[in-house]
């Protein structure tokens, strides 16, 4: 038989399935399985490369949004809003959920930014659209109030049910009580429901 040089030989059934691998190895092959070649210490210095590579990558994509969040939800827990406002408003016009919602509040209550509620309901809006039980509640009692927007009940309800559905408890409360006294305009009296 004539003798040839192979880095990997395929041998099916072999207990450890990198066992057979050897860089370079010469020998006479004495089965019919097919050799073929690969360069073996390329791929052992580039392969933790490229792990690394990914798991860096895909480890800073969520992080990034994360520590920004928590930057943020740290300077406003001291009354550092304008950090605040800088972590969470790029995150918020990313589409982050909840930078959305922590933004809506800043301007809702007026912490670190002049009290706007016009402003307060888009960000809500936005929170409340992507499905932000906070926010859904939120723009309920703004419905309901009339803050920012023309008080309309039967839009309130509308929020309150999306975000009690959730399981938010004051959201149950609150459409509980709009079931309950009806607004004449939109949602009418209902005992039933108010007491669900």
């Amino acid at each position: 038989m004539e003798r040839c040089s192979v880095s990997v030989v395929y041998r099916p059934n072999v207990r450890n399935p990198l066992s057979f691998m050897r860089e370079s190895q010469s020998f006479t092959p004495d089965f019919p399985f097919p050799t073929f070649s690969v360069t073996i210490p390329r791929m052992r210095r580039l392969l933790p490369i490229l792990c690394l590579t990914f798991a860096v990558l895909l480890g800073s994509a969520g992080e990034g949004w994360s520590a920004d969040l928590t930057k943020g939800m740290d300077a406003a827990q001291r009354g550092d809003y304008a950090t605040a406002l800088r972590e969470w408003k790029p995150l918020a016009e990313q589409g982050n959920t909840r930078a959305r919602f922590y933004l809506g509040v800043m301007y809702d209550k007026g912490r670190g930014v002049p009290q706007d509620y016009k402003t307060a309901e888009k960000w809500y809006r936005l929170s409340a659209e992507q499905g932000d039980a906070g926010a859904q509640f939120n723009l309920g009692v703004m419905y309901e109030r009339g803050r920012g927007v023309p008080e309309d009940y039967k839009t309130a309800e509308k929020w309150y049910r999306l975000a009690a559905e959730q399981g938010d408890a004051d959201a149950q409360f609150n459409l509980g009580v709009i079931y309950a006294n009806g607004d004449g305009d939109g949602v009418p009296q209902d005992n039933v429901r108010a007491h669900m």
